[in-house]
């Protein structure tokens, strides 16, 4: 480190890389990992409803678990 200088480092916020994205991107690191969930797992016509803003990612969210509960048929 060069002399007078403060570390750069030091200046960056420190914790789990989930944890500081949230911040960051100003939702909670559970509106986060949600938000991931139906990234990978929703429909088209779900994500821009989302970006549209109408809908939410917890009622999204909700409704993607919901479909994962079902049984299956075989």
């Amino acid at each position: 480190m060069l002399a007078g200088k403060s570390d750069p480092v030091a200046m960056l916020p420190q914790g789990r890389t989930r944890d500081v994205i949230a911040v960051v991107a100003g939702v909670s690191a559970r509106t986060l990992d949600k938000s991931r969930a139906i990234a990978s797992k929703a429909d088209e016509k779900t994500k821009e409803k989302l970006r549209k803003n109408e809908t939410t990612i917890d009622k999204e969210y909700q409704k993607l678990k919901r479909i994962e509960k079902q049984p299956h048929c075989s």
